[in-house]
């Protein structure tokens, strides 16, 4: 969506009763796709824009707040996707689910550069914690140990 950035994203998760006419739309629209041109040149165009293109047509809003579009409930990323491109999970309140994602269809991103986010995530966000809590827990031990020998 112009502005925001905005897009409907199936791959996290749809569920529709049978014969709705947006999704017969959207089917019939890859029916007709080739993917592969006649150049050999490859269809990249991902699902997230063809459905985005399709709701607002429809009457989706350019906006961040749940929706309902011709029969769909769409809701914010923050409920079912709140991990960036950037690799920071950012959960709220209505955060239901997290989607976990490599962003292997992104140009922009090496496999490598992927994989430095995550452990440098993990690294700073993760490790210090976990190590924190071990050494709470050592310095709970010790004391409890010292307790049962003063008092036991």
């Amino acid at each position: 969506a112009p502005g925001l950035g905005l897009g409907a994203n199936p791959g996290l998760g749809l569920g529709a009763n049978p014969g709705l006419g947006l999704y017969a739309e959207l089917l019939q629209k890859y029916s007709q796709m080739h993917f592969k041109a006649v150049s050999g040149e490859l269809n990249q165009t991902t699902i997230v824009e063809y459905t985005s293109d399709l709701l607002y047509k429809h009457g989706m809003r350019n906006v961040t707040e749940i929706q309902l579009v011709d029969g769909i409930l769409i809701y914010p990323k923050e409920y079912f996707c709140p991990l960036g491109l950037d690799g920071k999970i950012r959960t709220t309140d209505n955060t239901r689910t997290i989607h976990h994602y490599m962003a292997s269809w992104s140009e922009h991103r090496s496999c490598f550069q992927r994989i430095w986010r995550l452990l440098k995530n993990w690294f700073v966000d993760t490790f210090p914690l976990k190590v924190v809590a071990l050494i709470l827990r050592y310095k709970k031990q010790k004391r409890d140990k010292k307790n049962t020998k003063l008092f036991g």
